[in-house]
């Protein structure tokens, strides 16, 4: 079977501030594979079929990266930068004819309002292949966004719909959402989260120790992964820290990101008084990433504003149960509370609160990560999810109606 991901947007856009908004910078072939997106088209790959992912160009820097056999990254020229940021909402009006060229049995593009959706459909109804809407957004933008989607509706909405042979909810919550767009419920398929590698987020042997970060032998380690912007609340987690020295619980606090408020953050911790139990880790690899993971007790997830963040995805994946802030569906992972705590947004407090009893409970941080673990075998392992979509595009294809154009593959 021959797959089309539409994925626009590869990597999180270098904001450094309000006005510059960034471009997107060229990514490696080894910093294609770790994408997400491209890990779920080996995967797909690996189960047999011919996957091309559809991406901006200025992530590539040219026209497409073969990563192998059957997988692809197909560079689609951005248009009207001067309205439309790359990094934010590219403008790729060529990707359909690129679709038409290279064929496709079934076409999947991201949240239905996106401009690369529409074009997509386009380029599924005139070949004849089957077209899916994977749906991550749960809710309407915040203002300006209600006017775009207004006439993006108005001038598009019933089309797409119509051109859309399944929507698939990438948060439980969207399902919802879809519905109330006016989305017949016969065409929304069970939920299909986001993904990540069990082969290589798993839990393993700690390859570091408090020491190795200044803090005394034994000392409890809780790690944020994040990029540092003010959206991901990483101040959020410095001040939980504050709060548990307060109450005399000692924690080391280990920050795995970058991005425009490492400066502050790290004024935050001195004015806080905690910055010597606050460890900002520079970049590393994926796999020593992993090892960061398994050698801290829990992860706290402490955004303002999120869908649902890989980074909890990742350390279930390694037995490593979260603190995280009810700020988008990350009770997709955290399943009610039995595989990870959920608290109030904003609210310090209530991060110090759940992360002091899990550093306080060994039994309960055990029985946590376990069952995170489970959660993510079950709903969110890379090989599960590619054989959950393979199954649907073959569904769909079997259930094209008669006569309609075929791929030129």
């Amino acid at each position: 079977m021959d797959i089309a991901i539409v994925n626009p947007i590869l990597a999180t856009p270098n904001l450094t501030s309000v006005l510059d908004v960034g471009r997107p910078v060229v990514l490696t072939e080894a910093e294609l594979r770790t994408t997400s997106i491209n890990q779920l088209g080996r995967a797909l790959a690996d189960l047999g079929h011919r996957v091309s992912v559809y991406a901006a160009q200025d992530y590539l820097g040219r026209d497409e990266v073969a990563l192998s056999d059957h997988l692809t990254v197909v560079g689609v020229p951005t248009q009207l930068r001067g309205v439309f940021n790359p990094a934010l909402v590219p403008f790729t009006p060529r990707i359909g004819e690129l679709i038409r060229r290279r064929g496709a049995d079934v076409i999947q593009s991201g949240d239905c309002f996106q401009l690369t959706t529409l074009f997509s459909s386009r380029a599924a109804a005139s070949i004849g292949a089957a077209f899916l809407v994977w749906q991550e957004a749960f809710r309407h933008m915040r203002f300006p966004g209600p006017l775009y989607e207004e006439g993006f509706e108005l001038v598009a909405g019933r089309t797409l719909r119509a051109r859309t042979r399944c929507f698939v909810p990438r948060t439980v919550r969207a399902r919802a959402y879809l519905e109330g767009l006016g989305v017949s419920p016969a065409t929304i398929a069970d939920w299909i989260p986001n993904a990540v590698d069990g082969a290589i987020f798993h839990p393993g042997t700690a390859t570091r120790a408090p020491e190795d970060f200044g803090f005394a032998s034994g000392t409890p380690l809780a790690i944020v992964v994040a990029r540092l912007s003010p959206p991901k609340g990483v101040d959020l987690a410095i001040r939980a820290v504050a709060i548990l020295r307060r109450r005399g619980v000692k924690v080391g606090l280990l920050v795995r990101g970058s991005g425009p408020e490492k400066a502050h953050l790290e004024a935050l911790a001195r004015q806080e008084d905690v910055s010597d139990v606050v460890r900002f880790v520079p970049r590393v690899s994926q796999e020593e990433l992993v090892g960061l993971y398994n050698s801290c007790d829990l992860s706290i997830v402490p955004s303002r504003t999120e869908w649902l963040p890989y980074a909890m995805i990742e350390a279930g994946a390694c037995g490593l149960p979260s603190v995280a802030s009810e700020a988008g569906c990350m009770n997709d992972f955290a399943d009610g509370g039995r595989c990870g705590i959920v608290v109030p947004p904003e609210s310090p407090e209530a991060i110090a609160d759940g992360v002091g009893r899990m550093i306080q409970d060994d039994e309960f941080r055990e029985q946590m990560g376990a069952a995170a673990r489970q959660r993510f075998l079950e709903h969110f392992e890379l090989r599960g999810v590619a054989t959950r979509f393979a199954r649907l595009y073959a569904d769909l294809v079997a259930a094209q109606p008669p006569g309609a154009p075929r791929s030129n593959t």
